[in-house]
Parts: C-alpha cells; structure tokens; sequence
C-alpha cells in the first residue's frame, strides 16, 4: 500500500511540474512575440465584432486588452483571431 501511494504521489509531482514548464513556455513566447493573439468567436453581440474601421470591440476584445497590459505593458497590442468554429 506505501508503494502504490509513494508512486501516485511521485506522478503528481512530476505532473505539476511539467504543467509550471509549459505554461512558462507560453508566457515567453508571448512576451518574444510582443503580441498576444486572441480567438474570437463573431456574431454574438457584445462578444467580438470589428466596427466599420476594422477595429475590434466587446466583452471578449476587451479582456484580451486587459490581458495583454498586464503582460506586455499595453492594450493594443493584440491580433484578433477569428474562430472558425
């Protein structure tokens, strides 16, 4: 029985680590990129949708914004991507 308990902590432990090493990863290519491309889904109002300037708005384009100050220091650097499903 410690046997079987030592080994499913040893892979919980090793999973979390694995998980911290690819989030890090996507941090820094983000950062490296200077851009943060975000998915946005159109034609539910209020969510995504480009204005008649091709600028993006909505709930969704707007925590994108957010998400982008806090890690690259400014809102508007992000890439509207639209999803095709």
């Amino acid at each position: 029985m410690k046997q079987k308990t030592t080994a499913i902590l040893s892979a919980a432990v090793l999973a979390l680590g694995v998980t911290g090493t690819a989030q890090a990863g996507t941090l820094e290519d983000v950062q490296s990129r200077g851009v943060l491309r975000c998915v946005v889904s159109t034609g539910v109002a209020g969510f995504a949708q480009p204005d008649a300037n091709g600028v993006w708005g909505g709930f969704d384009v707007d925590f994108c914004r957010a998400t982008a100050a806090a890690v690259l220091g400014d809102g508007g650097k992000i890439e509207a991507v639209t999803s095709t499903g």
